[in-house]
């Protein structure tokens, strides 16, 4: 009788199994054991502890035991980032070199095609330059600083920092080599669709490995990564996915954002209602109360604004916005109207029609010194094929004052019965590429 394969296989599968089991086991507690120094670190990133290198190496050396690669060399970075601002000491650069070594070694077995083409970009960057295609040059430069944020390679680095240099000397942002030209920008063409290939098969990687190992920093390089490689439904699914992980990574920054007039607004943010502000009861400015929201760059804030069938002394058919992003007074290129009825459907976005402030002669030129003794309105105006349109809106000067006490630069747009909601844009992560 001849015996049974799988009788005799069993054994070695059921080893096999368990040797697995075993192994991811114990790479699960393993990283466990970090998760605490990850969290200290984190805080160090956002500057209100002080960096230690020991809890940096034991980090990076567990992310790189449990083939968390991308991880290891976030860190590294951010430690490097910390020695060239002092918060580190200089001698600390020769262990993250090491680490930074091994870490690249180990990660080139794994992904060799992925970093090898971060040294083809930058090269291919320099060899622009050179034969003087300064513009084309320039925009390989970005695909490969680009590619290198998730994909570090340090004679990539090193080939960049000379293409860079030659950029920066030269100023010029011209493709000076036409000979060359045609060779190079379908080089250009063939990287930059391998490079988008590439980071499109890791950014929801990059995501779960953010949201368990990473830092601050890395939020605006993740959110443009996203945005420059995916569009429309895909984008915004992979933004809020990120947007849901930062809020256990760092704390969101504040906008400050009131909405006065005679239009009931709701404020909806990441498919949810984050406020509302009712029309203009009051026109004492003092009563007017802005909404905290917690965002990070990029973030659209949704404003669906409900039209009431009343008129309120002072703010007559006018919606003034004003809000703060970083103590910073966004301005009207952050604010788009949209006929959109919620975010997901968001399209085209149009920019907004913006009052200036008038005069008191004004006022008195279009026969309207409005309630309560008006000292100053809005003016918009349209231009058409056949004249431009102005229209007047006086405000009280309680509002002219209190905004002067307050500093505040407000922006006044049209908000009539049959115009479309609005949209304003926090300002969008600007990663050093």
């Amino acid at each position: 009788m001849k015996p049974n394969p799988l009788v005799i296989a069993l054994p070695v599968l059921l080893a096999v199994f368990l040797s697995s089991s075993e192994h991811v086991s114990s790479q699960t507690e393993d990283l466990d054991r970090i998760a605490p120094l990850i969290k200290d670190l984190r805080t160090a990133v956002s500057g209100k502890k002080s960096w230690d290198l020991a809890p940096v190496e034991r980090v990076v050396q567990s992310l790189i035991r449990n083939d968390q690669f991308m991880a290891a060399g976030w860190w590294v970075d951010a430690a490097m980032e910390a020695v060239q601002k002092k918060k580190l000491p200089r001698p600390a650069k020769r262990s993250l070199f090491a680490l930074r070594k091994d870490l690249l070694a180990k990660w080139r077995k794994k992904s060799p095609k992925a970093l090898s083409l971060s040294q083809k970009l930058a090269r291919h960057a320099e060899s622009a330059v050179k034969k003087k295609n300064f513009k084309e040059g320039r925009r390989v430069a970005w695909l490969a600083a680009r590619h290198l944020a998730l994909f570090p390679n340090l004679s990539a680095e090193r080939t960049l920092a000379r293409a860079r240099k030659k950029l920066e000397k030269s100023k010029l942002d011209l493709d000076m080599n036409q000979k060359m030209l045609p060779k190079h920008k379908e080089k250009t063409a063939e990287l930059a669709a391998i490079s988008t290939r590439t980071i499109r098969g890791e950014l929801d990687n990059c995501i779960e490995t953010y949201g368990r190992f990473g830092h601050a920093a890395l939020y605006e390089i993740l959110w443009k990564e996203i945005t420059t490689v995916e569009k429309g439904k895909r984008a915004r699914s992979l933004v809020k996915r990120l947007r849901e992980k930062a809020l256990a990574v760092q704390k969101p920054d504040a906008l400050k954002l009131w909405v006065v007039g005679l239009a009931s607004v709701e404020v909806r943010m990441a498919g949810s209602k984050a406020g509302s502000q009712t029309g203009a009861d009051s026109e004492d400015p003092r009563d007017w109360k802005p909404m905290d929201l917690p965002v990070y760059p990029g973030d659209t804030v949704f404003l669906r604004v409900k039209a009431e069938d009343r008129k309120v002394s002072g703010m007559l058919e006018v919606l003034c916005i004003h809000a703060t992003f970083r103590d910073k007074p966004l301005l009207e290129s952050n604010i788009f109207a949209t006929e959109a009825t919620d975010e997901d459907s968001l399209g085209d976005l149009t920019e907004v029609e913006v009052g200036e402030k008038t005069s008191d002669s004004d006022l008195e030129k279009v026969g309207s010194k409005g309630a309560g003794g008006t000292k100053f309105g809005i003016r918009f105006s349209t231009e058409t094929s056949e004249s431009i349109r102005t229209v007047i809106y006086p405000l009280d000067p309680d509002i002219d004052a209190w905004f002067k006490k307050q500093g505040v630069s407000p922006i006044f747009i049209r908000a009539g019965f049959d115009q479309p909601n609005y949209v304003i844009q926090v300002p969008e992560p600007a990663p050093k590429w």
